[in-house]
């Protein structure tokens, strides 16, 4: 057994005392062998632990942030083909691709808010505290994320019903994939609001909104491809369609829109 040459405790291994921190002599035996860099941290107990650090592991956020591009890359140049080969390894890309849909249309209700009260010079330079984050924003994104969670739900149902044996994973998978492009259509109208060119603002609205209906079409027919039997893949689009109607009419007696309303109203007021 090693001993601590400064407090004399018996050591248990790595490259620093646990008792006072000080650093174990390189080359002694019995020690196990660190190939991470390691420093001493004070612990709560007054004691100290042995923090490692891997140089050569790779950044998580930074490696996944990179195959998310990489993903982007490869299925704005063949959208198909990369949908058709998509598996479901792929289902965290899909679900970041919904996330970032639902994400641009709060988004851009916020900033056109603000900008709009600006530009009417209502409450001067008060104009965009006038405009509450959770209520435009924060709330508008829970909603349309919630939208298509149970839109993508409407989906494998009707997809169940062609006897398929697709999974959730892959409809969630698929339905991202096919969102991307409209996505990035929603991306050019932000910055079209951004830079006050509001007829490109509007058509990339329009465009971007309008891709939600072809990425449900795209993806039953992905689905369905090998279709042998069951509810027909033009039926589950339609009838996806016909489900979204009464969701989007459940939502508009949601608190969302009273708040809505009401920030209208508050607004017209003070006009």
């Amino acid at each position: 057994m090693n001993t601590c040459s400064n407090c004399g405790i018996t050591l248990e291994g790595g490259k620093f005392c646990g008792k006072c921190g000080t650093p174990v002599a390189e080359g002694v035996t019995g020690i196990s062998e660190i190939t991470q860099e390691a420093k001493p941290v004070l612990a709560n107990d007054g004691g100290y632990v042995q923090v490692t650090h891997d140089p050569a592991k790779p950044n998580a956020v930074k490696e996944a942030t990179s195959h998310y591009f990489n993903f982007i890359k490869d299925i704005w140049t063949q959208p198909t083909k990369a949908a058709r080969s998509a598996d479901e390894s792929l289902l965290m890309n899909g679900v970041i691709s919904v996330v970032l849909y639902a994400l641009m249309f709060p988004l851009i209700l916020y900033v056109g808010m603000r900008s709009v009260l600006g530009t009417m010079g209502v409450l001067g330079e008060f104009a965009g505290a006038a405009v509450p984050l959770g209520k435009m924003f924060l709330q508008p994104f829970l909603y349309f994320t919630l939208f298509l969670a149970i839109v993508s739900v409407i989906m494998f149902g009707l997809i169940k019903l062609s006897n398929s044996n697709i999974t959730y994973k892959k409809v969630v998978t698929l339905f991202g994939i096919y969102l991307i492009a409209p996505a990035i259509i929603l991306v050019l109208s932000l910055l079209s609001l951004l830079v006050n060119i509001y007829s490109l603002f509007t058509i990339f609205l329009i465009l971007g909104f309008l891709g939600l209906f072809a990425s449900i079409a795209f993806s039953f027919q992905t689905l369905n491809r090998d279709y042998t039997g069951g509810l027909d893949p033009q039926y589950s689009t339609f009838l996806t369609y016909i489900g979204i109607g009464i969701v989007i009419w459940l939502f508009a007696e949601s608190q969302f829109i009273s708040n809505l309303r009401q920030f209208y109203e508050e607004m017209n007021y003070l006009m």
